[in-house]
């Protein structure tokens, strides 16, 4: 395997190559270590990709330790040797957990997760971790420990959120794997916007154990290119028993519902997406499937989980921390943690009097029964007309529907959209809903959706030549923490009611740190 022939690879090719002896993890740790170089931080007057937020440092060595194995037992393991970046609110040891706050980037873990080690057993090699709106509020690219995560596709346009990086990273081929986590829409959107694929687990399928601001609602999920990639890596993350079956890849004789209403919520198709949603339904009919329009799932209530619930996780975990902040009122009382909701949560009166105690949830045994009801109106409803899985697009309301069911949601590439405000042409994302714990079933039609239709389009990212030298970690590590304080920094500079930073702005501000760096791509 050459060097060009490592974008957009596959767990079955690199494994391969490793058998054959034509390529090693080292090497192929190398290569992605010195794209992140060259092209995680690059502008050219544009805004960079700032994907990543922190490099293990002792990534060669677990490289190089990788080979020892393998030149030893041959590849034994499922992943053994796959390059795998995670969340910025998943631990990892050794690595702030910082959920995309600079405030948390001393948070630094003393263990790995529990879907981490899993990975570790399996011979995963962790890269490290990447960019997350501020502690996964919002769907924005914006978090203080980082600045701006920008689209894959045009950086100018937003990522979606809050599971930007892991997304930016796969498809930029900055690694091979990467993991999410998802409350609402959070691997689903970045994923589709991304041209990435991505899967909320039924809620409980993968542990969320290590997971910062855990919640009822919380499912860790991967996200890769490939729905064949995307199968491997669940079957590692999956708690042992839990009911996933393996992949069977089947279609014909599959029954598909189109979802146009859940409870009072219509899914409807944007117009600019609208030919690439019809044309996705005709590739499942020409693959065998039986398409069923205007289905309504009656019933369904989409509401969410109450904000006592999130209140009391983070009072819990800023309890828990050995340095300032350690409570909610200290938190906003730093000010400007990052653009969009989190801001404007920041600037609100009751930021300047939250309590620093768990309150009671008297919402908790409503919020379960809601849950309860809502998955009975799923099944009732894909039972009486027999079907297999439902089918939407991947939006910020359509994805609620899998969080307040704790359903399994996947998304697949579909095509693109122009967005009339830019000029961009930006991925569409397909969504296949279904049963608690049916994941399999989702996985075999969106892979045999994905064969037949190949949507994934590679992003054209100038990777011109540059600095041979190997990524220094260390001072990446220093420009990516003093890019996160230039920007706070600027932001303290301007008025509270001011709008947050221009993409411009931020360009210009990464700029400047990498030529006082002096940080050569």
């Amino acid at each position: 395997m050459n060097a060009q022939g490592f974008d957009e690879a596959t767990i079955e090719s690199v494994h391969e190559g490793y058998r054959t002896g034509a390529l090693t993890c080292s090497r192929l740790v190398e290569f992605y270590l010195h794209r992140v170089k060259r092209l995680d931080l690059r502008t050219d007057g544009r805004p960079p990709l700032n994907s990543i937020v922190s490099i293990a440092p002792d990534v060669r060595e677990r490289a190089a330790s990788c080979d020892r194995e393998m030149a030893a037992g041959g590849v034994s393991k499922p992943l053994q040797g796959i390059p795998v970046w995670v969340k910025d609110n998943i631990a990892v040891a050794g690595l702030a957990s910082s959920a995309g706050l600079l405030d948390f980037a001393d948070a630094v873990a003393h263990e790995d997760a529990a879907l981490v080690s899993s990975l570790r057993r399996a011979g995963a090699v962790i890269m490290g971790t990447t960019a997350m709106t501020g502690l996964g509020m919002g769907t924005d690219g914006w978090g203080s420990r980082f600045g701006r995560a920008g689209n894959v596709y045009d950086t100018r346009e937003d990522p979606g959120g809050s599971s930007n990086g892991p997304a930016i990273a796969i498809s930029a081929n900055f690694g091979m794997v990467a993991v999410g986590v998802d409350d609402c829409c959070s691997i689903i959107m970045p994923a589709a916007l991304n041209g990435a694929v991505g899967l909320r687990p039924s809620v409980g399928l993968v542990p969320r154990e290590g997971v910062v601001l855990a919640t009822v609602d919380t499912s860790p999920g991967p996200i890769t290119r490939t729905i064949e990639d995307l199968g491997r890596v669940l079957e590692v993350m999956a708690v042992p028993g839990s009911g996933r079956e393996s992949v069977s890849g089947r279609v014909p004789g599959r029954k598909v519902g189109v979802l146009v209403r859940a409870g009072n919520e219509d899914f409807k198709v944007p117009e600019g997406m609208r030919a690439p949603f019809e044309q996705a339904l005709r590739d499942l009919e020409a693959l065998g499937a039986t398409v069923v329009p205007g289905v309504h799932l009656k019933g369904v209530r989409m509401l969410r989980l109450s904000p006592i619930a999130y209140h009391n996780a983070m009072v819990l975990h800023l309890k828990a921390r050995s340095a300032p902040p350690n409570s909610m009122r200290e938190l906003f009382k730093l000010g400007l943690l990052a653009p969009g909701a989190l801001r404007d949560i920041g600037r609100a009166p009751v930021a300047a009097l939250w309590p620093n105690v768990r309150l009671p949830d008297v919402f908790a045994s409503w919020y379960r029964r809601i849950i309860r009801e809502n998955q009975q109106a799923l099944a009732r409803e894909m039972d009486q007309q027999g079907l297999d899985a439902l089918v939407f697009l991947s939006l910020p309301p359509h994805s609620t529907l899998s969080t307040v069911t704790q359903a399994p949601q996947l998304t697949v590439p579909a095509g693109t959209f122009l967005n009339p405000g830019t000029g961009a042409q930006l991925p569409v994302g397909l969504s296949f809903l279904g049963r608690q714990w049916d994941e399999a079933t989702l996985l075999g039609i969106a892979r045999a959706y994905e064969s037949w239709t190949r949507h994934r389009r590679p992003p054209e990212l100038r990777d011109e030549s540059g600095s041979e030298e190997p990524l220094d970690i260390a001072q990446f590590s220093a420009v990516k923490l003093a890019v996160a304080h230039r920007v706070r920094d600027t932001m303290r500079l301007r008025g509270p009611k001011d709008a947050p930073l221009s993409v411009e702005e931020f360009t210009a501000a990464v700029d400047g740190v990498k030529k006082e760096l002096g940080y050569r791509y």
